[in-house]
């Protein structure tokens, strides 16, 4: 099957950034899976976040759904402490947000937050003592607005 979606990551000290653009498929998380296990192997903080933009129709499918639940048992693991997710551009917002929180949903210790802008997922991301560089967060936004 061929790939659909698209994504892209980078990150900031003890902040992940990741931008997808929907709809996707496993082809596409399998590969996105793979290079944020390339970032993860590189990773100097015990604990970390992840700052996500959506855009597009991002529902998952089941097997998708199933994948997911699999990795973040061990990005969990490995210190996965916060999520803070953008939504833009989707007509599925609704159904979005709670296929994300059926998956968090039993992770204890854990948390998720949906924001209407980069900047107040930053800001809350900060708040709570993760470090994101200025020059790596105007990189990354520069680069994933320019691409949507």
């Amino acid at each position: 099957m061929n790939e659909h979606g698209y994504f892209k990551l980078a990150h900031s000290k003890n902040v992940i950034f990741l931008w997808l653009k929907g709809p996707g498929n496993k082809e596409t998380f399998d590969r996105y899976n793979a290079g944020l296990n390339k970032l993860l192997e590189k990773k100097e903080h015990k604990k970390y976040a992840i700052l996500v933009m959506l855009e597009g129709e991002n529902i998952m499918t089941p097997e998708v759904f199933t994948s997911f639940q699999k990795s973040l048992a061990s990005r969990i693991a490995l210190g996965l402490k916060t999520i803070a997710f953008v939504i833009k551009e989707s007509d599925y917002i609704a159904i979005t947000r709670q296929q994300i929180n059926k998956l968090y949903q039993g992770s204890p210790d854990f948390n998720v937050q949906f924001f209407d802008s980069f900047d107040d997922a930053k800001q809350w991301l900060e708040s709570l003592g993760f470090v994101i560089e200025s020059q790596a967060w105007q990189t990354f936004s520069k680069s994933a607005l320019s691409a949507s």
